[in-house]
């Protein structure tokens, strides 16, 4: 192949996929070269090594980078190997939504985002055969989320267990309650 481009392979500590919606691209994993024509994708575990190569014509791809929230075990296991596939039909409505909508001051937008994000991810590992864990996740208080983000936003300053509670509309000792079973 020539005109390579030739990046230097690497790895992410998140899941990474690629999304050709049309032209052709090339990834490297290993001795392997992987093709990606208008329809597929390749999702990428964490820690896979892997290098872009080019992408040749008119091409138009979408790269979606995630991971999930420390307070539970990611839903989704991969061996470490990247997967090719066909991308989903309800996966492009859902990447039009999101570039349409990702500059948007619409207080709503950032949680409809997310869900759409969310679609995007079952969608694919549905289409991949990639098993989708059962845990025993307890959804997080909202009220611990917010005293600790209020923790975090005064970090620069004294604040004691009250000021806490106060942010939170509750009281110390309630706020501990609610700490101490989360």
């Amino acid at each position: 192949m020539d005109g390579l481009i030739c990046l230097d392979v690497h790895t992410h500590s998140f899941y990474e996929m690629f999304l050709m919606f049309a032209g052709t691209a090339y990834y490297e994993h290993g001795n392997h070269i992987i093709e990606l024509k208008e329809g597929n994708a390749l999702f990428l575990p964490p820690n896979t090594p892997h290098r872009y190569i080019k992408s040749t014509g008119h091409f138009l791809k979408a790269t979606l980078a995630f991971s999930f929230h420390e307070s539970f075990p990611p839903p989704i296991t991969l061996d470490g190997a990247p997967i090719k596939f066909k991308i989903p039909e309800d996966v492009a409505p859902n990447v039009n939504f999101i570039l349409k909508h990702s500059e948007s001051k619409d207080v709503f937008v950032p949680n409809i985002v997310s869900g759409r994000v969310l679609e995007i991810i079952y969608s694919v590992c549905k289409a991949i055969g990639t098993p989708i864990l059962q845990t025993d996740y307890r959804e997080i208080d909202p009220r611990v989320l917010v005293a600790k983000q209020f923790i975090d936003s005064n970090l620069n300053r004294v604040i004691t267990t009250d000021d806490v509670a106060k942010e939170c509309c509750l009281c110390a000792k309630q706020l501990g309650r609610i700490f101490k079973n989360s």
